[in-house]
């Protein structure tokens, strides 16, 4: 039933005395923000006048988010004139920040300057990986924005054929480019429909997952005489560990015992961020909302690959990137994990649909009950990490080519699968 790259939690109980210095820095980095969002316009400018004045490239890109604090600021006072410098200044340290490139291409529209206008827009509609860039460009290129989805209805064949649905809200642009090329590849008509799935209550976030990390390490210390005191002295035992609030207690008192107050209220701090940081969603409840979706419209041969732009996660695994009901048809692939923003790169809607199309093609494969190929540069080998997949091809081995045509060419009529 598992497709795609997943980790389990075992290997995390190694790292808890990284905990503490990372919930640390996630505290910080919530206050700079917030110190950010209260700054006054006058305080802003000063920053970014430190930045601008510094000689070293390095230490200005270091500090560039300063420069786009103050544009952020200034688009919300609707002072365009104003941004200008400082939007020159931040993308000649920071160019891929595609969001300011669409700001300065709409400055240099108003401004009658086309050409310059045009041609950061091209950029970022030829970049881009979010619908609302990539709308936001096309807009201003008087081209046409993304279609919707349509709704979901009949389809006009007994035959084969997949149809893809979103999961939640998604970027719409990559679904349609999706489509024409897993017809081609497949070899069987591949329809584009929204079937109004909505996403599951997300189970994780950084917060649970440092409770899980805790637990793990306090129950392996548990004969400990520090983590002994501790228990002892909030009345705790080993079984109370199986409840959140008491690990968080534990770690709150842990926090006193190491740094005093200030540490304690850095901590109640991190518990408050920590819940809206790295959420993810069980892919199984993704795959239990979309069966009952799609189950008035499923047909034996009609294959349903769902789609997401949320992060998932599969019991004590890390994170998946895809799951099959294996012969059963229907299928959830999520593409957050080949995004830009996940993996610190520069924005690539190439790279992006090249990712989904493989996961979209290994998904599918079991969904149709196409066991796992061996040969490593086959669109659907099983990858070990990111770097593996991005090294396979987009294509089907001859292997996995006879395999599907064996199946989309079945004279037999196969058995009802709801």
């Amino acid at each position: 039933m598992k497709s795609g790259i997943f980790f389990r939690s075992k290997y995390f109980r190694y790292l808890w005395p990284l905990i503490i210095s990372a919930f640390l820095a996630v505290v910080l980095q919530a206050q700079t923000q917030e110190k950010s969002d209260k700054a006054s316009l006058e305080e802003l400018r000063a920053k970014a006048a430190e930045v601008m004045a510094l000689r070293d490239f390095v230490a200005a890109r270091g500090r560039i988010r300063e420069v786009w604090n103050l544009v952020d600021r200034l688009d919300q006072l609707g002072k365009t004139k104003e941004m200008s410098k400082y939007l020159e200044f931040g993308l000649l340290h920071d160019p891929w920040a595609l969001k300011y490139q669409l700001r300065y291409a709409k400055i240099l529209q108003s401004k009658g300057e086309k050409e310059k206008a045009s041609e950061k827009a091209n950029v970022v509609a030829n970049y881009a990986e979010t619908e609302e860039l990539l709308n936001g460009a096309l807009a201003l290129l008087h081209k046409d924005t993304i279609r919707e989805i349509p709704a979901i209805s009949t389809f006009p064949t007994d035959g084969y054929s997949l149809v893809i649905v979103p999961i939640g809200e998604v970027d719409a642009w990559l679904l349609w480019r999706l489509q024409v090329p897993l017809q081609d590849i497949l070899g069987i008509p591949v329809y584009v429909k929204d079937a109004s799935i909505p996403l599951s209550k997300c189970k994780r976030n950084r917060l649970k997952l440092f409770i899980r990390m805790n637990r793990e390490f306090l129950i392996a210390k548990i004969d400990t005489p520090e983590i002994k005191e501790i228990l002892a002295a909030l009345h705790l035992d080993k079984a109370a560990l199986e409840n959140d609030e008491a690990v968080i207690k534990v770690a709150r008192e842990f926090m006193k015992k190491k740094g005093g107050d200030n540490a304690v209220q850095k901590f109640e701090q991190f518990l408050k961020d920590a819940e809206q940081l790295d959420k993810q969603w069980e892919i199984h409840d993704l795959l239990n909302n979309m069966q009952k979706a799609i189950h008035p419209y499923r047909k034996s041969r009609i294959g349903f690959l769902g789609i997401t732009g949320v992060d998932c996660f599969w019991n004590d695994n890390n994170y998946i990137f895809g799951v099959a009901k294996i012969n059963r048809r229907y299928g959830v692939m999520s593409y957050r994990r080949f995004m830009a923003d996940f993996n610190g790169e520069p924005p690539n809607s190439d790279r992006l649909f090249q990712r989904s199309l493989k996961q979209a093609l290994s998904t599918t494969g079991l969904m149709y009950g196409l066991p796992r190929c061996t040969n490593p540069t086959c669109v659907r080998a099983y990858p070990n990490n990111l770097a593996e997949h991005d090294a396979k091809s987009a294509a089907l081995c001859q292997t996995c080519k006879e395999g599907f045509q064996k199946i989309f060419h079945a004279k037999k009529k196969e058995p009802n699968t709801f």
